[in-house]
């Protein structure tokens, strides 16, 4: 078996991986991303690209997707529609249920304060990061204030948090995006809540989809000296003095550092001997609640489409809205909810290829169907149980609960979805963080 020794290796091509090192019909498809925020200048994302790639990054095109219908909520009763904005939202639902006014303006300004709260909090860490001592201890008091609603956000999961409001519809609306972080709000954290300030400022689809992105990470990795390995699935990690042993199927690779973006069952579970995982993080393992799995379907058809749906995404509902039962209640599974998630990429990026002319390509996403299983995503991604998200995105799997990007394993970082919230942006940044952590412990 060959042998062959790097400086740091990083195992994943998910978007925290990647960010960590610097004829006939055709149909084509993205199975993880739908849309992102943030992309354009002075976003999170924009922001993130910016330093894991640098200016390169402004040769990516964006389309913007229907800014009146970015997401259709479809029940057997009711229809809804998620525009860009979050007050044109709050508008939009108070014009069609003027009654339970005063209960919505209450989850309004429950989701204003959960949104000032994590900012301030942002806003504070950031600060402390920076400053000298004095500086820190001066940021530190500027917690006081707002350390019981940051202790109530991040330990009550969002029903809770909610229980003071009363109407039905109201959390019934709130729960319809919840499925964005495969979980209900019954079992939620709170920043669930904040899908509904998501699409503030408009949601985008990469054109050309997830390819262009994909090769400017590799580009940048193969411009900085790094190599970029296809196909070469991790089947273990060991140690072998000061080293790490990576084997995939026909070669042995070694490196004093690791960053993983795996999820953190496969990591500490499945790829790690576990003669080095410590017996803290065994347990937290066998204790982790996995996000919603998925059945996945792609369809290419000469079905015209734009009759149907526009760019936006498209989610139905197997229930009535005015059934006063919100959506988890009845979920067959505890962190499942019935419904199918439909969005074509075509209709997004209708120059990018994804189909041939006349014809669309078609994503459906459901756990309540039988045209497919969880196993797609197992297979493509190792999510274990075919989970969307990794963990279950709960208030005792979130915030100082989530997984260390420094792990208890020294050398071995880790990134993804198992060390923060669920999307694109948050997990590129997470493979930022990893690598600045790593260059700040490590000389490579």
């Amino acid at each position: 078996m060959n042998k062959k020794i790097f400086d740091t290796i990083v195992i994943g091509s998910g978007a925290g991986g990647l960010s960590t090192g610097k004829s006939g019909d055709k149909y084509t498809f993205d199975t993880g991303l739908h849309y992102v925020i943030g992309c354009l200048e002075g976003g999170r994302l924009s922001a993130s690209l910016e330093v894991a790639v640098g200016q390169t990054h402004r040769s990516l095109k964006w389309n913007m997707v229907d800014p009146v219908e970015i997401n259709r909520y479809v029940y057997n009763d009711f229809e809804d529609s998620f525009p860009m904005g979050f007050e044109n939202f709050k508008n939009s639902l108070l014009y069609k249920f003027p009654d339970p006014k005063e209960t919505m303006n209450k989850s309004f300004d429950i989701v204003d304060d959960i949104d000032q709260t994590f900012r301030k909090l942002m806003q504070i860490t950031q600060n402390i990061e920076t400053k000298s001592l004095f500086g820190k201890i001066a940021a530190l008091s500027r917690l006081v204030p707002i350390f019981p609603k940051i202790l109530r956000y991040t330990s009550k999961t969002s029903k809770e948090i909610l229980s003071e409001v009363s109407d039905y519809r109201d959390l019934k609306i709130l729960e319809s995006f919840s499925g964005e972080c495969g979980v209900g709000l019954e079992q939620a954290t709170s920043i669930v809540l904040l899908i509904a300030k998501y699409f503030s400022n408009g949601a985008f689809y990469p054109q050309g989809g997830t390819k262009p992105l994909i090769n400017l990470f590799c580009d940048t990795i193969l411009r900085n000296g790094g190599q970029v390995m296809k196909k070469a699935g991790v089947t273990s990690i060991g140690k072998e003095g000061d080293f790490f042993k990576v084997v995939t199927q026909n070669r042995e690779y070694f490196s004093k550092t690791i960053i993983s973006n795996t999820d953190a069952k496969v990591l500490y579970s499945d790829l790690l001997t576990q003669e080095i995982v410590p017996e803290k993080v065994q347990k937290i393992i066998q204790n982790t609640v996995l996000s919603a799995s998925n059945f996945y379907t792609f369809v290419g058809t000469d079905l015209d489409l734009s009759k149907y749906m526009t760019s936006g995404n498209v989610t139905i509902f197997d229930q009535n809205f005015f059934d006063n039962k919100s959506p988890s209640s009845t979920s067959s599974s505890k962190i499942g909810l019935n419904r199918h998630f439909l969005t074509s990429p075509t209709l997004k990026d209708p120059n990018g290829g994804h189909s041939t002319k006349g014809k669309y390509s078609l994503e459906i996403l459901s756990n309540n169907c039988e045209f497919a299983t969880p196993l797609s995503n197992l297979h493509y991604v190792s999510a274990p149980n075919g989970s969307m998200y990794g963990p279950a995105q709960t208030p005792n799997q979130t915030f100082r609960n989530f997984y260390p990007i420094e792990t208890h394993i020294p050398g071995l970082y880790h990134c993804g979805s198992s060390t923060t919230f669920a999307g694109v942006s948050s997990c590129l940044s997470s493979g930022l963080d990893a690598a600045k952590k790593l260059l700040g412990h490590h000389k490579l």
